[in-house]
């Protein structure tokens, strides 16, 4: 990174992980009825204050699950499961003389219907 502050020269772009990654799989049971999951990481994240060049973020991992049940050919449910481990990680890291970072969300669930015409 090229900066007029001599601190922030060579360090990773900030609040942007170097390393991100998500895999999901998902499992065909039967015709109407299929489970999955996701996991995803990314890797520590620089701040890039002004006032503390060196706050940063740890890496973390998440992972997800789902299952979903097609009902006919145009209406079908899913639930998903975020975060299954209600694993705590920063999800945002904010740039000021004070940095303050967000808490991800912990674990939570979602249930949804489609319908297809």
């Amino acid at each position: 990174v090229s900066s007029p502050d001599a601190n922030q020269v060579g360090k990773s772009l900030p609040n942007v992980a170097e390393r991100s990654f998500s895999l999901q799989a998902r499992y065909q049971w039967t015709d109407a009825f299929a489970i999955g999951g996701t996991a995803s990481y990314a890797s520590e994240i620089n701040g890039g204050t002004v006032f503390a060049t060196s706050t940063e973020i740890p890496d973390w991992w998440r992972g997800d699950l789902f299952a979903e049940y097609r009902f006919t050919a145009g209406l079908s449910a899913r639930i998903n499961v975020l975060n299954v481990t209600d694993e705590t990680y920063f999800d945002t890291l904010y740039r000021s003389a004070t940095p303050f970072v967000y808490i991800a969300p912990g674990r939570s669930a979602l249930l949804t219907f489609e319908y297809e015409f």
